[in-house]
């Protein structure tokens, strides 16, 4: 698997757009900002909920072929592997996936840099 680079963000905007999902992108990550300065809050249990309801928001999303294509195509080029690989794999092994490039990478700028190339 490899980082995420420049064209995965323009991927990823296009995602965004056709998903109709910036505000719903604003509100996780506006969640978890809040959360770093209540020190009260656990942060990790945070971000573990709002990946989660990321998770729940892009499988609700892939309702729209156009998003579904386009979110193999982005994973595919991530994992280095093919859109059938990524299609036909197990679903526990795309959520490692996404778990995995959450956790390689900062995922809160690249959403941040994704929605403004918006």
């Amino acid at each position: 698997m490899r980082k995420l680079i420049t064209a995965d963000v323009f991927k990823m905007a296009r995602i965004i757009r056709k998903a109709n999902a910036k505000e719903e992108i604003k509100t996780i990550f506006s969640q978890i900002s809040e959360a770093k300065k209540d020190k009260k809050r656990n942060i990790d249990d945070v971000q573990r909920e709002a990946g989660m309801e990321f998770i729940a928001f892009l499988v609700e999303s892939c309702g729209n072929e156009e998003v579904e294509k386009a979110l193999y195509e982005l994973l595919a080029g991530v994992a280095e592997k093919t859109t059938d690989e990524i299609k036909t794999q197990s679903i526990d092994a795309t959520i490692n996936l996404v778990k995995q490039i959450a956790k390689e990478n900062d995922l809160q700028n690249f959403f941040s840099v994704a929605l403004k190339s918006m």
